[in-house]
């Protein structure tokens, strides 16, 4: 499982820098700079929206796992302090 979330990764890096750099070669061709320049300010401002959007899932995954690890910590204490039946 975890070899199929490495391989998707590594594909949507190479589309993300293929995209990339088809957008920079289209703003390369703008001929105006005042359009340029909000183009790219677009683009940048977009880019810190996806940076702040990509740390707060983080963060938000780390807790869920956070959580699991605890969750199963608690099962495993409870097997082992479980009375035995007779």
């Amino acid at each position: 499982d975890s070899a199929k979330v490495v391989t998707y990764k590594a594909k949507a890096d190479s589309l993300r820098k293929t995209w990339e750099s088809k957008r920079d070669s289209q703003i390369t061709r703008i001929k105006d700079t005042a359009v340029r320049a909000k183009v790219q300010a677009r683009i940048a401002e977009i880019e810190k929206h996806r940076t702040e959007v990509k740390a707060k899932v983080d963060a938000r995954k780390a807790e869920i796992e956070a959580k699991i690890a605890d969750l199963k910590a608690k099962i495993e204490k409870l097997k082992t302090d479980k009375p035995a039946v007779k």
